[in-house]
């Protein structure tokens, strides 16, 4: 569990099990060790994460009041896409709770399209039962419409809310306050 517990953390490539030097390392270490190839390391990696969702459904199923379901959508400095997914919630306590859910993928060819994110979303909130609130951009926005008419559809939910982003509103503000400073401002 270790070897899959660094490999995870890490974000190492499946592969890094065949590397010879790395096995070199390890068996500095315990000279004994059966080395899995990537293969089985990737299905190990799997059914750990299986485990992970289950206990994840449960911590889920454990609370009793409302969740909110926060997402981002962002490219990475290499240009692929990501879809993040946050759920917040207030424990027995009332102390606030969060953990992202998810990272997902976003094909290259389709990333920041309303469609195409209310796609990933719409399976997470079926698998999870939740609510979503979003940041204000256009495609974000054609996205939440799209959900709420969907779980309309599907599920007869009504109570379905999209509420806007307040960190980012302040944001477009401020950089439209910017856009608006003049030489006199900027010299004072």
């Amino acid at each position: 569990m270790a070897i899959q517990t660094w490999v995870i953390c890490n974000l190492q490539p499946f592969s890094v099990v065949e590397n010879k030097k790395w096995q070199d390392i390890v068996n500095t270490f315990d000279p004994k060790y059966c080395f899995h190839n990537r293969h089985t390391l990737k299905d190990q990696i799997m059914i750990y994460f299986e485990g992970k969702k289950i206990q994840v459904k449960a911590m889920i199923n454990q609370i009793s009041e409302k969740v909110t379901f926060t997402a981002d959508m962002w490219t990475s400095i290499n240009n692929s896409a990501f879809l993040s997914l946050t759920i917040h919630y207030t424990d027995t306590n009332w102390k606030l709770k969060s953990f992202l859910l998810d990272i997902i993928p976003i094909l290259i060819s389709v990333r920041h399209t309303g469609l195409n994110m209310t796609e990933a979303l719409i399976n997470i909130i079926n698998e999870y039962n939740l609510g979503l609130t979003i940041n204000n951009v256009a495609s974000m926005i054609v996205c939440e419409r799209i959900i709420k008419d969907e779980l309309k559809k599907i599920f007869n939910n009504i109570r379905f809310s999209h509420y806007q982003c307040v960190a980012h509103i302040l944001n477009l503000a401020v950089q439209e306050g910017f856009q608006l400073i003049d030489e006199a401002v900027q010299k004072v």
